[in-house]
């Protein structure tokens, strides 16, 4: 039997470990969000292969450079961070601290307490200092932090954490899974055989799948998540799902995280089949860049020219630009309605000049005046709906006349989305609107396949918001309230492995990115253990008829497209967000286009 690896968080004090982006020590991160002054050293070190320095000689911030600790081993304990500094030229100080957020009494805010070391100025020698604290039991969260402040220069090296004395270099991220609470999962889980899909479906795995079309039932709107964007098994996985629902189960529609707009280039290529794959791809987020979208693409192509009575749409619902809408509106408007067009024109011209701005203003009254201009156009054209679609006599000029009221819709949906600095608070209510506006009004009949991150899809119904994925505001929530139980929601998860991610928030350069063990205390680890002694790789595990002691929030792995350290920090209620976890031992990096 393989040997099954416990996973902790590690403590990279000693700043051996670098990241993916070579210059930043693994875990740790800036409180800042210009460039950082911090940067891994090898020239002057105190032990092993590096330190951390700090260097500035001009228009200095002050910068503190933290690395984030499992709160679970050190609630209630007294803890100690000692480390080595040396400093040269140093004009204010350099020092080391701890910090803790908890929630006020309200629990509406987080607040935080934080205790420092001596703070050192000038040039001196490897240096030894200390700072202590006590971690209360309503801790959330404790930081290890270097600061630097001023001109100079500053190295740190061989940090260590004592907890109530004791010497700590790995922290424990939960309580892990009782022998019984084990053996339930073991009775739980359906195992599955390969996460490939096929040019076509044999007895075999439809009998393999049946589990998967029990867990839908009657149910019209089946979203399939991820905990990464960018994993290889995840699309092909989803891709044979799919394949599954369309045809065995009569799903034609494919709804994907992606413009609204956008893809419907590619709706027009699998149902004509003239042009080229990748070319219909164009605009398209560039997570979904990947030789296994592309090849879903083909075999959905492949099945409209099979069946081009009962074709399958491909159709988005996201909102976040909006020059495709204004676009779209313009070039409807120009033939429904010329007069209207002439009329709204140059308040269009301006709401196009102010989306380039619109997350860079910080004026929220003057990003409402935006709204309200957007809102004014929608209220002008929609009182023109019920005469225009009076006058239709098809229903494709019908759904021409509908898509035109629609463009405006999302118009208004991304300035409002603005209103909130690309927090995302808004956006995935709007993209709950328009997948609901899509089924009632274009096929009011028809059954979709969702695909999105975890996060958009979870159901979201833990009374905690807390303990909800988006804090009980993601897009499935929305579908969840309003559709009930016609919404299932279906995680996908791994124990480790790598995913294809941007290595920064800067979008410049695509890596093959590890992904850090699931911890002990996590359902993936779990599964992973279940996997090993079952020598199966692939699991499903049903979640709606789970045990009362699952009720609880437990750490969650969130990646989205760009790299992560580690990504356990999340607790949710996960019975609360899907009506199933589908899971793959060890996973890979999504294939570039070919």
């Amino acid at each position: 039997m393989t040997e099954v690896i416990i996973a902790q968080q590690p403590l990279n004090f000693s700043f051996e470990k670098k990241s993916v982006e070579e210059q930043r020590p693994w875990g740790w991160e800036s409180t800042i969000w210009s460039t950082s002054q911090f940067r891994i050293d090898s020239t002057t070190i105190k032990d092993g292969n590096y330190s951390l320095s700090a260097m500035c000689k001009d228009k200095c911030e002050s910068e503190s450079y933290r690395y984030a600790m499992e709160v679970f081993d050190l609630r209630g304990k007294d803890i100690q961070l000692n480390a080595y500094i040396k400093g040269k030229d140093l004009k204010k100080e350099g020092s080391i601290s701890i910090s803790y957020a908890y929630e006020d009494s309200a629990g509406s805010d987080y607040l935080t307490k934080e205790a420092s070391s001596e703070k050192f100025t000038g040039s001196f020698d490897w240096t030894s200092l200390s700072v202590s604290m006590k971690i209360p039991n309503n801790a959330k969260l404790v930081y290890a932090l270097v600061n630097f402040n001023g001109e100079g220069a500053l190295w740190v090296d061989d940090l260590e954490l004592l907890v109530d004395g004791i010497s700590t270099r790995e922290l424990r991220v939960e309580k892990a899974f009782t022998k019984d609470e084990k053996n339930w999962f073991r009775k739980q889980v359906h195992s599955f055989g390969s996460a490939l899909p096929k040019k076509e479906l044999f007895s075999e795995d439809i009998n393999e799948l049946q589990f998967f079309k029990e867990a839908i039932g009657n149910s019209r709107i089946v979203a399939l998540g991820e905990s990464t964007h960018g994993t290889h098994e995840f699309f092909t996985l989803k891709h044979k799902l799919l394949q599954f629902a369309v045809e065995e189960m009569g799903f034609r529609v494919f709804a994907i995280e992606d413009h609204q707009l956008i893809v419907r280039q590619v709706d027009e290529y699998i149902k004509s089949g003239e042009g080229d794959t990748i070319k219909s791809m164009s605009g398209m987020f560039g997570v979904w860049a990947r030789q296994e979208v592309v090849d879903m693409i083909e075999w959905l192509k492949e099945f409209n020219q099979k069946n081009p009575d009962d074709m399958v749409s491909f159709i988005g619902f996201d909102i976040q630009d909006v020059n495709p809408s204004i676009e779209s509106l313009e070039n409807f408007l120009k033939i429904q309605d010329a007069d209207l067009f002439d009329e709204i024109e140059p308040s269009l011209t301006k709401l196009r000049a102010h989306a380039k701005n619109i997350f860079f203003v910080q004026d929220t009254l003057q990003k409402q005046g935006w709204i309200d201009d957007a809102r004014v156009i929608f209220d002008r054209i929609s009182a023109k709906k019920e005469n225009w679609l009076a006058q239709t006599k098809t229903n494709q000029e019908r759904n021409k006349v509908l898509y035109g009221i629609q463009y405006v819709k999302l118009i208004v949906q991304f300035f409002q989305e603005g209103l909130h600095n690309g927090q995302m608070l808004y956006r995935d209510e709007a993209m709950a609107e328009n997948l609901s506006w899509y089924l009632e009004n274009i096929q009011p009949k028809g059954k979709v396949i969702v695909w999105a991150h975890d996060v958009h899809i979870s159901r979201g119904e833990c009374p905690v918001n807390e303990y909800n994925m988006h804090s009980g505001k993601s897009m499935g929530s929305f579908l969840a309230k309003k559709y009930k139980e016609d919404f299932k929601s279906f995680g996908l998860s791994t124990f480790t492995g790598t995913y294809s991610a941007f290595k920064t928030y800067s979008y410049k350069e695509l890596i093959e990115s590890p992904l850090f063990e699931s911890p002990e205390g996590t359902i993936e680890e779990v599964l992973h253990q279940i996997a090993i002694e079952i020598n199966k790789p692939n699991l499903y595990l049903p979640l709606n008829n789970s045990e009362i002691w699952l009720d609880k929030p437990v750490p969650v792995r969130f990646a989205n497209h760009v790299s992560f350290d580690y990504s356990f920090w999340p607790r949710f209620v996960i019975p609360n967000q899907f009506d199933g976890i589908f899971f793959i031992d060890q996973t890979t990096a999504a294939l570039l286009i070919k």
